[in-house]
């Protein structure tokens, strides 16, 4: 072989030494522990990423589902009300009878002097 071939080939396999995966570096430097413990904190890692996504994920969907709860109890109590209102117009129900009574009981005036006694002059 001539000699700048035998550099060349040298060069390749100091290269590719050095370009080698973590993995075949640290089994070459003899530190298998070590990389396991690596290993395994990197699973702890994200296990933890994973399980504050989990958490994260159900939280959203409580609020999603709390909102959807909260809109349709909202539009539950109009309904309820609008039938309410609807069967106290009706003649003859008690509920007619008693917002009959109110509308007589309330004073004309919004002012408050209905309600004050009269000015000594």
């Amino acid at each position: 072989m001539p000699k700048k071939q035998l550099i060349k080939s040298e060069r390749k396999e100091n290269e590719g030494r050095k370009r080698g995966s973590d993995t075949e570096r640290r089994k070459a430097a003899g530190s298998s522990e070590s990389f396991r413990d690596e290993k395994l904190l990197r699973n702890t890692k994200t296990n933890r990423l994973l399980r504050i996504q989990e958490e994260y994920r159900k939280r959203e969907e409580q609020k999603r589902k709390a909102k959807l709860w909260a809109k349709s109890t909202a539009t539950a109590r109009k309904r309820i009300e609008q039938q309410r209102s609807k069967r106290s117009e009706l003649p003859g129900s008690k509920r007619a009878e008693q917002q009959r009574r109110i509308e007589v009981m309330r004073p004309l005036r919004t002012d408050h002097s209905a309600y004050c006694e009269p000015e000594k002059v």
